[in-house]
Order: structure tokens, then C-alpha cells, then sequence
């Protein structure tokens, strides 16, 4: 693991050398009883890998970081100053609270956007069309006028 942070570490100390952005992409494993690997959002890990990846490489001008939303994205987000894409996932029939965290996690200053291919793409019970003008919304949209749009979407 050690090496693995260190080549992060150099990769994203020579993008910014050369002016090119890093997005970096921190999710906290563990493995299950048998062995297989499971993705925790809990807080603690979250938290911990944020601060982990906000220290890799000489320069952070040009990191990003690509985290699932939560729902103390406040918390999460506070944990670093770079800016943050958040990751959409497969959230099946829970698209409703999947949205809704991230339109509220849009009110973190350092959430920029999403990076959601299949929330978007195939989305459980609405139309690629609305979900992707629900994402839009909650990125473009007016802050005050948000989670209104994206409760009336669910």
C-alpha cells in the first residue's frame, strides 16, 4: 500500500509540473468475511482517505478529488481544500436519496460537480432525460431553487 501511495504521490507531483490536472480517486476498501472487497463510506474512512489523497504530491493546484456524496458531506468536504466531483454509482431504486445527497452536497464551496455515468445513463424508473436535467440543475441551477426541483423530479 505504501508503494502505491508513493507512485500517487509522484504521478500527481509531476502533472502539476507540467500544468495538467489530477483527479484523484480515494475510496476506502475493506474486505468481508470471505475475503472480497467492499467499498465504506462510512464517516471515519472517508474522511481519512480525503485527507490522505489532499497530501499527495509536491503541488495541489492541480488535484481534484472524485468521492461518493454522503450525507455529512460537509464533514467529508471539510476535510480538504481541493475541489470535488462526486460520483454517481448504480444507485438503483434509491435514486431519490442518491439525489438529494448531492444536491445538498453541492452547497459544500468545494463541490464542483458530478462525475455520474450510470446514475445518468440508466437510471431505475425515470428517463435519461430528467435525470440528466435533474444533474444539471443541481450544478447549474439556482442554489435557492435546487431542492425543490430535485424533490419534485423524485
Amino acid at each position: 500500500m505504501a508503494g502505491t501511495i508513493e507512485m500517487a504521490a509522484a504521478l500527481t507531483t509531476d502533472l502539476a509540473d507540467r500544468k495538467l490536472m489530477c483527479m484523484i480517486e480515494p475510496l476506502p476498501y475493506v474486505k468481508d468475511e470471505q475475503g472480497v472487497a467492499k467499498l465504506d463510506t462510512s464517516l471515519e474512512r472517508l474522511v481519512k482517505v480525503v485527507a490522505i489523497a489532499s497530501g499527495l504530491g509536491a503541488c495541489s493546484a492541480y488535484t481534484w478529488l472524485k468521492i461518493p456524496a454522503v450525507d455529512e458531506m460537509s464533514v467529508v468536504a471539510g476535510a480538504t481544500t481541493m475541489p470535488i466531483l462526486m460520483l454517481g454509482g448504480d444507485p438503483g431504486a434509491n435514486a431519490p436519496a442518491v439525489f438529494d445527497r448531492m444536491s445538498k452536497a453541492m452547497d459544500e464551496p468545494n463541490v464542483r460537480g458530478l462525475v455520474s455515468g450510470r446514475t445518468l445513463l440508466y437510471p431505475h424508473e425515470r428517463s435519461v432525460e430528467d435525470v440528466v436535467a435533474m444533474a444539471a440543475l443541481m450544478v447549474h441551477g439556482d442554489v435557492a431553487s435546487r431542492p425543490a426541483a430535485v424533490d419534485e423530479a423524485s
